[in-house]
This record gives C-alpha cells, structure tokens and sequence, in this order.
C-alpha cells in the first residue's frame, strides 16, 4: 500500500514539474534507460544499426554498472529500463546486471528482440525473480514481412524463444515478469496506429502475455530521415515539450549520459557518470539547459531534438 501510495505521489510530482516547466528538479528521475552494450546482432530497416551505426560501440564495464545501480538506492526509482541501442542479450553479465538491480530493490524493464533467448538463458533470468517486465521487439506479423524488417532475424527462432519464455513462465507460476509484444506498424492518415491482427494474437493463445503494443516508425531523434523502406514522415502540427529530460535520464554503455533514450547516435551528451553522479547530472547545466530550451520551444537550437517526430502530437 505504501508503495503504491509513494508510487503516485512521485507521478504527481513529477506531472507538477512539467507542467510548471521547471528547469531544476526537486526529485530524482523517476526510471532510468541503462545500456547493457549498443552492439546489436540485427540490421533492421527502421533501425540505425541498419544504416551503420556511427557511435562508437562497447559493453557496460560491471564496475561501472554497480556504481550506477549503487547511486539510485534511495532515490526512488520506479524501474531500470536494460536497453537503449542494441541488443541487451549480448551483454554476457546480463543476468547479473538484473540481479544487481533486484539487489537495490529496482524492478528491471528488458526489451529484446529475442533472436538470442536460449533456453538456459530464459531460466537464468527467470531465476533472478527481478524483472517487473519484459517486452519483446517482434516487428512483422507474418514471416516475410518479420525478415524483411528485421535483417539476420528468422521468424520461427524468435517466435520459437517467445512462446517458451512465457511457457517457462506460465509453468513456474510466476506473475512477473509481465509481458508485452511489440509489433512496428506503418501510420495510416487518419487512423494512427493500426491494432495487431486476432491472427498474430493467437500464436501466443494461452501464454499470458499481458500487452500486444503495436507502435508506429519513428525517426531516432532526426537520424533517420523519411522514405525508404519505413513509413514515417516528419509531421509537425502541435508542437509538445519532450518529457523525459522532466522524467528520466538515459545512460550510454560508456557511462555518458545522453540526450534521451532516441539518442543512439549520443548527438548530445549531458554528463559522464564515470566522473559524476547521477543527480550531479540530472540537475546539471547541460541538463537544465536542455529543459530550458524545450520549454521555451528553442528545440531548433538542439540537434537531438531539431528533426525529431516526437515533439509533435
């Protein structure tokens, strides 16, 4: 009960701070994206791995993640999002990386793709009784459309891994992690995002998965430009200040400190948290002046959020 109270509060906080467009913050960030590694053993089309990623590219040192992970006891924190720009399960100290958070009492968001999800991996993390949620990245209902978007992936091997983690789930009685699959939808004028088909649905009948969440092409912050392969087009008609520099702080396999969890290229980076610490960062000058220019509308003066499709409702 308590929880859940201390739960809404920091929401309501945090919605104050917003609306109000405070530059510095009296609270923590409410969740945190945490790059395991930004390698990834894909090449999708909607991706930037997909066009070369030009970032350069590592593994999150464990010495660095305890600090991190040390840092938020305390503070808040409502979860640890394990991703941002590649592919999580690459990361060979994956599963320590969720046992390090459920240490600190933080619940672990991992999204995947899946392609990797051994057996004897989907135990380990099951094992670990610390991830509150796993969604997994499953962009294509139907076999050529799957390979056609997602370069090196096979859809039998992905579907495959899926259905027997929420088996293994299932047959453990295990509530969480809850679990959500993620489908990419090209827009429709008019309609936005289309629902997933009953037909895709009913290959996990049984398996409890608690959210089929389709999503539309983005842009990355501006670095992929519209055309090509992807359906989406830089629309501007209500311009909406960007919400996560008010609520949350996106993390780099390096220890930098980005400008939100889009910014797989680090076009703009806030802080170093091999120097720094976390709350050195979130209400540092870089940070605040980023809030301060999306808060007066100067998102032109920022290359990250220059081009951007989701400053636009």
């Amino acid at each position: 009960m308590l929880r859940k109270y201390m739960m809404k509060y920091r929401w309501h906080r945090y919605k104050v701070a917003y609306r109000a467009r405070l530059i510095e913050l009296p609270y923590s960030p409410r969740e945190l994206w945490i790059e395991p590694t930004n390698h990834c053993n894909l090449r999708c089309v909607m991706c930037p791995h997909g066009k070369g990623l030009k970032a350069p590219k590592g593994y999150m040192d464990m010495g660095l993640y305890k600090k991190i992970v040390g840092e938020l006891k305390g503070l808040n924190v409502q979860r640890i999002n394990l991703f941002l720009g590649g592919e999580p399960l690459l990361h060979k100290g994956v599963v320590e990386m969720v046992k390090i958070a459920r240490s600190a009492k933080i619940p672990v968001r991992l999204h995947t793709n899946a392609t990797l999800l051994t057996e004897e991996l989907s135990s380990r993390l099951l094992d670990t009784r610390g991830l509150g949620e796993v969604s997994f990245s499953f962009d294509g209902e139907d076999r050529d459309h799957y390979e056609k978007v997602r370069v090196n992936a096979k859809f039998d091997v992905a579907l495959s891994n899926i259905k027997r983690f929420l088996d293994m789930k299932k047959r453990r009685g295990m509530k969480l992690p809850r679990t959500l699959v993620q489908v990419i939808k090209d827009r429709v004028e008019g309609v936005g995002t289309p629902p997933i088909s009953e037909a895709f649905k009913a290959l996990f009948a049984g398996l409890g998965v608690d959210l089929f969440h389709p999503i539309c092409f983005h842009n990355f912050g501006g670095t992929l430009s519209a055309g090509g392969e992807v359906g989406y087009e830089l629309v501007k008609r209500e311009y909406k200040p960007c919400r996560q520099p008010w609520r949350a702080m996106s993390i780099g396999w390096d220890g930098s400190v980005v400008g939100c969890c889009l910014d797989m290229e680090k076009k703009l980076v806030l802080g170093d948290l091999n120097s720094q610490t976390v709350m050195e960062v979130w209400n540092g000058s870089p940070m605040k002046g980023l809030r301060k220019a999306l808060a007066e509308g100067r998102y032109a003066e920022v290359e990250l959020c220059r081009e951007c499709d989701q400053l636009w409702l």
